[in-house]
């Protein structure tokens, strides 16, 4: 099959090389190596694996350098969508184009990705909270006439002098959290992350393999 456009992989390597990245020789420990065989400086592993220098190309390159408030769900967002659209040719001509397209779906599911990575468990679970404060009681204030008073003022709401002066307060304060793990969770957990990359397919990469 002829290549239209360019992939993910081919930018990504082309970023590596521009910023003195390379795979076969390299200092380890203070010693020139020949590291052709080592992961850690295997361009197609750097991007599976999401290193910062891979971090740092796709936020700038692919994002237009816009991340989520959340880093830890930018990172993972981000680790996600390399690593399934690796080999996938990009829709626009231009890197340009297709990092526009990126970006502006980024930032239309930015609050849902968040809200997603950051209730990930909750939503598995099946997670309930429930948060009660109740307050409740009285005061009660009781006197015996005095002997020179015989009339009492019904309207009024306070007393010179009492026998007894009793205070009544109940608390409730309930902090409850139930879990429930529902297996059915995971796949709708799965189905909605697919709708968001299959937005993301569909606008930004070529639909003919």
């Amino acid at each position: 099959m002829v290549q239209t456009t360019t992939t993910i992989k081919d930018i990504m390597q082309s970023e590596f090389i521009k910023r003195g990245k390379n795979e076969w020789v390299n200092k380890i420990n203070g010693k020139t190596q020949i590291t052709d065989n080592n992961r850690s400086f295997a361009f197609i592993y750097k991007i599976m694996e999401y290193d910062n220098d891979t971090d740092e190309i796709v936020t700038e390159e692919f994002f237009n350098r816009v991340r989520l408030s959340n880093i830890d769900a930018d990172k993972y967002f981000k680790k996600m969508f390399c690593n399934k659209f690796i080999d996938r040719e990009i829709a626009p001509q231009t890197v340009e184009a297709f990092a526009s397209r990126v970006t502006t779906l980024y930032l239309q599911r930015s609050t849902e990705i968040t809200v997603l990575y950051e209730k990930l468990e909750d939503y598995f679970l099946g997670k309930s909270i429930s948060d009660a404060h109740d307050k409740s009681g009285y005061n009660q204030l009781t006197a015996t006439l005095p002997q020179d008073e015989v009339n009492m003022d019904l309207s009024a709401n306070t007393q010179d002098f009492a026998d007894d002066n009793s205070i009544n307060r109940a608390f409730d304060d309930n902090n409850r959290v139930s879990t429930t793990a529902n297996p059915d969770n995971i796949a709708k957990l799965a189905k909605v992350w697919e709708e968001i990359f299959t937005t993301f397919d569909l606008s930004c990469f070529l639909q003919i393999y």
